[in-house]
């Protein structure tokens, strides 16, 4: 084989590796655009400017990620977030059921890359998916102390929820919909660990409930997420996992 002859092979074989990459980013990329149009549009637009028909229908309106507020105020962690676990108060659900880790994220990076234009790519983000998915997995995973927790049950939940966790505290009487009564079967049946810090982190939509991420530390809230679960939702003669 004479030396033309290796290195237009050369260069036929680089070409062709490089073109396999190219696909295969194109194809997350892809994947990433029908994630968002299957999930996200429908609110927030095509173009990600809010403007969607469902608009006029929603109080707040939807996020307008061109805006130069959402570039200086979203980070990739609280897109996440959001994109799993929803914003109390407003129409943005949770879509952690149905989108895995490995989705939320290249949806979050579809929308910063594409509306938010943040020069994100993704040879430059694994530090930064690390990162994302070490705030959510500590936000859903971490044993916090009981009796720390119960100390700030009492001080910050009790009013509501009740000393005994039963929804009676006196504060019940004037909310509607009524706090949740963490010892009632259903509720034990229905709420996990993960789901219950969720709800201390973020709010519930639709009630009272506030997110006491602005509040409380990390380590504060897997503190009381640790005193309710095992004070009310798993205590110690329930047998349950």
């Amino acid at each position: 084989m004479n030396s033309f002859s290796f290195c237009l092979r050369l260069s036929l074989t680089t070409l062709a590796l490089a073109c396999l990459g190219t696909s295969g980013a194109w194809a997350e990329e892809q994947e990433a655009a029908e994630l968002y149009h299957q999930y996200c549009s429908v609110c927030h637009g095509d173009r990600g400017d809010g403007r969607s028909r469902a608009r006029q229908g929603l109080m707040p309106p939807p996020r307008d990620f061109t805006s130069p507020e959402s570039a200086s105020l979203l980070t990739r962690e609280r897109m996440l977030e959001a994109v799993l676990d929803g914003r109390p108060g407003t129409a943005m659900t949770g879509w952690r059921t149905r989108l895995s880790q490995e989705q939320a994220l290249a949806v979050v990076d579809h929308i910063r890359e594409t509306f938010m234009q943040t020069g994100i790519k993704k040879a430059d983000t694994t530090a930064q998916t690390d990162a994302a998915t070490q705030v959510t997995a500590h936000s859903v995973t971490s044993r916090g102390n009981f009796n720390s927790g119960r100390a700030l049950y009492a001080g910050n939940c009790a009013a509501c929820h009740g000393l005994k966790g039963d929804g009676n505290g006196p504060r019940a009487y004037f909310i509607f919909p009524k706090p949740r009564n963490f010892i009632a079967e259903e509720t034990r049946r229905s709420i996990d660990r993960e789901q219950l810090v969720a709800a201390i982190r973020n709010g519930v939509q639709g009630r009272e409930m506030p997110a006491w991420r602005l509040v409380f530390t990390e380590s504060q809230i897997a503190d009381v997420s640790e005193y309710v679960y095992r004070a009310f939702l798993r205590p110690p003669d329930d047998a349950s996992p």
